[in-house]
């Protein structure tokens, strides 16, 4: 099954689970950086805006702009787009222009108001769209995205969580040891 982001708004873009599933279970150990600034997040040097992860989540996130959930799930989509796309980028196998065009074909045909959304809403979408697809190809997607995570800087803005390498973005108040479950005794 091939990853797309064609699905209708109020819930998370179904069809990027497969993918961020695979980005999830690879074991993730990218640093975190502390450099304050106003960006929503940061990967190496590409930032996405508090405006483009308001419109990210009016799409992706099904609208629920107010919802921690949602936007921390948002903006874990965003960061391991980022990583896998900057690891693509170090390995020599940028995204080509017949890719991009193919994502936003996709994306044009299959996102009810695709078109009405900003440009730069479009080029983060057609990005990863074409990026997932990039990463659906692959023999081994989760060790592509493990060695992508540990070779970039993520930065969260702490006003939405915190990354952790292994678990993505949480709440800033849960300590990455608390997510796990209680041992039995």
């Amino acid at each position: 099954m091939t990853a797309s982001l064609t699905v209708v708004h109020r819930r998370q873009l179904t069809i990027l689970l497969p993918a961020i599933a695979i980005l999830a279970a690879s074991s993730l150990g990218a640093g975190c950086s502390t450099v304050e600034n106003d960006a929503s997040a940061r990967v190496n040097d590409t930032e996405l805006s508090p405006d483009e992860l308001t419109d990210l989540v009016e799409v992706v996130g099904g609208g629920e702009v107010t919802n921690g959930d949602a936007v921390r799930s948002t903006i874990q989509t965003w960061v391991l787009v980022e990583v896998a796309g900057a690891q693509l980028e170090a390995d020599g196998k940028e995204l080509t222009d017949d890719e991009l065009a193919a994502a936003e074909t996709v994306l044009s045909d299959g996102l009810p108001g695709f078109a009405d959304l900003s440009t730069s809403t479009r080029e983060i979408l057609v990005n990863a769209q074409a990026t997932i697809d990039a990463i659906n190809a692959l023999s081994d997607g989760a060790a592509f995205v493990q060695l992508a995570t540990a070779n970039a800087d993520v930065y969260i803005d702490p006003r939405f969580g915190q990354f952790d390498p292994e678990l993505g973005v949480l709440p800033l108040a849960v300590a990455p040891a608390a997510v796990d479950a209680p041992a039995e005794g």
